[in-house]
């Protein structure tokens, strides 16, 4: 096996694949089957695979990069400006991908929630504090996991090669039983993938941008009606899809920018407070000069911040389950680490950097709160998500009325915008790995790739003769990406399916549903399962690399053996002594808003989310867990049956392609490309195919299905030999053999 993974090559893809499409002659190269193959393929030369789906990794310049994923972690992480309890380039671009995620609109609510449940500002303090821990927690496990799961061997080495699906991968990796066959169709993947496509999207989020929008135009009117904000959201939910169709590109930068914008308002935030500290803020009523006064003495003394605390444990489940909400995001670059340039080197960096940069906003900006906000104002008691808004009344509302409104409302949708935006991108990418599993119905439309992109359109311009100027500005092939449509729909639908199922509710307790949904399910329980797996990789060892199909013979003895130990499998990558510790660090951290969400609450009327029954997010969680389980067993059922009464099995095969990152130079050495990087994921192919059972296991036992006497075999499995003529009769040679000599 070669270090491209086995294929024929004439540089990294191999001769018969061009990276670049020829948009002037309008030739779009097709790759075509490589060796090792599906049985299909042998049969079927010449003809477009109909269970075939193909999958490339961005071009270089198109990758990722450091600042992109910084981008990605911010806007996911301040998902929200709203206020938790206070008191319970290439590189610079990976950075604000994490960024974008991670400061969303929790920063805005969250505050407000958890010091709603608590009633302590210390308290609340406390767990803001174990929500960095946490976070800095699962951040680590995320590196981990993403710089050595999935595991290959390539060229007889076993190895790790980063890929897109995050959690998918890695929960596959560690729970490998119960499953249809071997790897194939694993109860664990199906679990979280059902779940995902439920509930992983932003739906909360486009119905908080609408209501934001909505107040932002109409300060003073608090009743709005709910098909006006069902539609903007399901506008808004619409849009981000299309954008990261039509452009890939396009919709990166606008994460970008969004999630620097959402940096500068909560340091506008900051810098308010130092202002008001520092008596800056002053305004004048009935000719006397008023100075905004610094509350942050009243709001932090000892004597106060924990003497009023809540008794109610359902309360301090609430608030951490906020916390949580508003600080994950962590794992956005996980989702399309497939398509970060030099993932080895800069997941880590990124990582790190934005949800450190992330968490020290995130604390100074409550700190912000204290300061201008008295924490017994009757506003701030009655409705718990006010603080930001009550901290621009006290600041800016003397310059006109509803000021401090129209900035809090536009703060808010800004920030929704940019959660939905890079939620739209990675969780796209995530659908798609789903689909390739083979367990949703129509797998191959939503796991294909196709160029809808700006790139085709500005071509069709070129070859019309239609606005010359654009097409000499944006040149078509830079702007040629392939994007994934069909699993762009599937995460549309999920989104229009639950802003329609809280039509009823007011938007406030519709995001708060939606969101906790989030928080509970998706980073919580399957949270548990994750930081389990690290501890039992460490302690119970990891399981045997192999090659499917394959007979793995070439291995060194190390990898043939299978006996490598995690702590060996990660050395250079992580610690062994902080994964252990993080571990469980975040394993803590997801059970006990797991767990503490099923108490109920000592008075009903103080769940944050305003819920009734109280316990309905928890068990809409646990009924999404038992449709997904039934979901598996169905696929078990049908597949059995199938096989019963046909003699099919379901095969899921993949065959990868790899290079050395770093390098586009398809003459580059082997020797010169490790040079450069570690070994990226560059092509992949997966067949989703009912296969007769008997030719399925000749082709994993390695016996020839040529041999014209198994042709009887062959017909029963499913497979049509090609018809075997006899030689043409040779005539006589005119010439003497002079090949002996070399002619």
């Amino acid at each position: 096996m070669n270090h491209y993974g086995g294929y024929p090559e004439s540089g990294p893809l191999g001769p018969e694949y061009d990276p670049n499409p020829n948009y002037e002659t309008g030739y779009v190269p097709q790759r075509t089957s490589g060796a090792g193959d599906s049985l299909r393929h042998e049969f079927i030369a010449g003809e477009e695979d109909p269970d075939e789906i193909v999958t490339d990794a961005p071009r270089e310049k198109f990758q990722l990069s450091y600042l992109d994923v910084i981008c990605l972690v911010i806007n996911r992480m301040i998902g929200e400006i709203r206020p938790l309890p206070p008191s319970t380039t290439i590189i610079l671009e990976s950075l604000l991908t994490i960024f974008a995620f991670h400061t969303g609109t929790g920063i805005f609510v969250t505050p407000g929630k958890a010091l709603h449940a608590t009633r302590s500002v210390g308290v609340t303090l406390l767990l803001w504090f174990f929500g960095i821990f946490y976070s800095m927690s699962g951040a680590h496990v995320y590196v981990e996991y993403g710089l050595n799961v999935p595991r290959y061997i390539i060229d007889g080495v076993e190895q790790s090669v980063p890929r897109s699906g995050g959690d998918l991968n890695y929960l596959q990796y560690v729970y490998r039983k119960p499953r249809y066959k071997r790897e194939t169709v694993i109860y664990m993947g199906v679990l979280f993938g059902i779940s995902f496509i439920c509930l992983g999207n932003m739906a909360g989020n486009c119905i908080n941008f609408a209501e934001r929008v909505l107040a932002a135009s109409n300060p003073g009117q608090t009743d709005y009606n709910q098909s006006t904000i069902r539609g903007v959201a399901l506008a808004m939910a619409t849009f981000a899809c299309f954008i990261h169709a039509f452009s890939r590109r396009g919709g990166i930068l606008l994460n970008d920018i969004l999630a620097i914008t959402k940096i500068a308002i909560l340091l506008f935030f900051v810098v308010c407070a130092i202002v008001v500290a520092a008596g800056g803020f002053k305004y004048e009523v009935d000719g006397e000069t008023i100075t905004v006064p610094n509350k942050f003495g009243a709001n932090a003394r000892p004597e106060d911040s924990f003497g009023h605390a809540s008794k109610d444990g359902a309360g301090y489940a609430e608030a951490f389950t906020a916390i949580i909400f508003a600080i994950t995001g962590f794992d956005q670059p996980n989702y399309v680490l497939g398509e970060i340039h030099q993932p080895q080197r800069r997941l880590p960096r990124a990582m790190f950097s934005s949800v450190g940069l992330v968490l020290t906003v995130y604390m100074l900006t409550n700190i912000a709160y204290m300061v201008v906000v008295d924490k017994s104002t009757p506003e701030l008691l009655a409705q718990y998500d006010n603080i930001p808004l009550l901290f621009l009344n006290e600041t800016f509302g003397k310059l006109g009325e509803h000021v401090g409104e129209r900035m809090y409302n536009a703060f808010l949708a800004i920030s929704s915008t940019g959660n939905i935006i890079v939620m739209t991108y990675t969780a796209s990418r995530m659908k798609q790995e789903i689909a390739k599993e083979g367990f949703l119905p129509y797998s191959r439309f939503f796991a294909q790739s196709r160029d809808w992109s700006l790139g085709r359109f500005l071509h069709w311009l070129r070859k019309k003769g239609r606005l010359n100027w654009l097409t000499n500005w944006l040149v078509p092939e830079n702007h040629a990406e392939k994007t994934p449509v069909g699993a762009l729909l599937l995460h549309l639908l999920s989104c229009i399916i639950l802003i329609s199922a809280t039509w009823g509710m007011t938007a406030a307790h519709a995001y708060d549903l939606l969101s906790g949904f989030i928080a509970y399910q998706l980073a919580a329980f399957f949270g548990i399962f994750l930081s389990l797996g690290i501890l039992l990789l460490r302690f119970r060892g990891p399981p045997k690399t192999t090659v499917p199909g394959a007979d793995n013979t070439g291995l060194t003895k190390q990898a043939k053996s299978g006996k490598m130990t995690w702590k060996e499998m990660t050395k250079g990558t992580v610690n062994h002594t902080m994964s252990v510790v993080c571990a469980i660090t975040f394993l803590i951290g997801n059970l006990y808003p797991f767990i503490a969400n099923w108490i109920p609450p000592a008075d009903l009327s103080t769940t944050y989310a305003g819920l009734n029954p109280w316990y309905i997010m928890p068990l809409v969680s646990l009924c999404v867990l038992a449709f997904a389980s039934l979901w598996w067993l169905g696929f078990i059922g049908m597949a059995k049956r199938r096989e019963h009464k046909k003699g099919l099995i379901f095969v899921a095969e993949r065959k990868q392609e790899f290079k050395y990152d770093g390098s586009e130079d398809n003459n580059a050495t082997p020797s010169a490309e490790r040079r450069r990087g570690r070994m990226i994921l560059l092509h992949e192919t997966v067949y989703l195919s009912w296969q007769g059972r008997d030719a399925r296991l000749m082709q994993m036992d390695g016996s020839s299905i040529d041999d014209p006497s198994r042709a009887p075999e062959m017909s029963r499995a499913g497979i049509m030999m090609q018809q075997q003529h006899p030689p043409p009769p040779q005539a006589p040679p005119i010439f003497k053999d002079y090949s002996h000599l070399g002619l």
